[in-house]
């Protein structure tokens, strides 16, 4: 049974990596004459666990990717020994195993968010900032370097001085704006880094595009609140719903007898069930509360 245990907790951790980080299998399976085609870019696991999980989270200063490693598998160690020592039904022995195995994917996907959901609360701030100082002044690094000092928001101070710190030490602008793109965990700042960057290679005017861009993101932010508030009186309407058929179903376990009595006799089902529909509620709120 232990052995079992092993290799479903193995096969939990494969397919957990396989859900955080996208990976398509699929392009490792082509021909290798394909994979020397310009636009294709293998990075591999460690990097893209490197880039999501320290790069992203301003960690590379704090703690490296083989430190992570050696902390996990010593997670992942005493996990196997409370499962030799307790003594709990093997399946809730392996839902639990996979479940705090995951959780240190699950907490730093969270934190992830968070990064990702305060970067766009700063997002017109930046493109305002922008605005002011590219009508004094059009140049871009100059730019970068006085938002940094004066935006309030700090993920993405933090971006911007790594910008500022490559720029400093030597580093192309071109190769700057790659390394910057490369730690947004925001797509929409993203976007924004990369109209600077094309509009900076070419010499265009970048005054004009930051306003192009304030007023896209206003147009785009109107249309996210009227979504947003449709989409609360659903969310309304979807639990209120959940509330009336839970009552019903305490109604009528309530009223028969055998029901109840099976229900009483195990706990463990009971709990299970209650976890499953709270992990159903968290992901309807949470889908009605994405941002866009």
């Amino acid at each position: 049974m232990t052995i079992l245990i092993v290799c479903f907790n193995a096969l939990a951790i494969f397919l957990l990596f396989r859900f955080l980080l996208k990976i398509d299998f699929s392009n490792k399976l082509i021909n290798f004459h394909h994979m020397t085609i310009s636009y294709y870019r293998n990075e591999g696991l460690g990097q893209r666990l490197k880039k999501r999980y320290i790069e992203e989270l301003f960690l590379e200063e704090k703690i490296t990717l083989s430190e992570i490693w050696v902390f996990y598998l010593i997670y992942i160690t005493l996990i196997f020994i409370l499962n030799l020592i307790t003594q709990l039904n093997p399946f809730y022995k392996y839902s639990l195993s996979v479940l705090f195995i995951a959780l240190p994917f699950l907490l730093m996907e969270v934190i992830r968010n968070h990064l990702n959901k305060k970067i766009e609360r700063g997002l017109f701030q930046l493109l305002t900032q922008f605005n002011s100082r590219l009508m004094k002044k059009e140049d871009v690094i100059c730019a970068m370097y006085e938002i940094e000092r004066a935006i309030d928001n700090q993920p993405i101070r933090k971006i911007l001085r790594r910008f500022n710190q490559s720029i400093q030490i030597g580093v192309l602008p071109e190769q700057a704006f790659q390394n910057t793109k490369r730690i947004c965990t925001n797509d929409y700042f993203k976007y924004i880094i990369t109209n600077i960057e094309i509009v900076y290679k070419r010499r265009g005017n970048v005054s004009e595009l930051m306003r192009a861009l304030e007023n896209e993101y206003t147009s785009i932010q109107i249309e996210v609140n009227k979504r947003k508030t449709e989409l609360i009186h659903e969310l309304r309407m979807i639990l209120v719903s959940l509330a009336i058929f839970l009552l019903v179903t305490i109604k009528v376990i309530n009223d028969n007898d055998y029901i109840l009595s099976f229900y009483s006799g195990h706990y463990g089902l009971i709990a299970l069930i209650s976890v499953i529909v709270s992990l159903g509620i968290v992901l309807v709120v949470k889908g009605f509360l994405k941002t866009y």
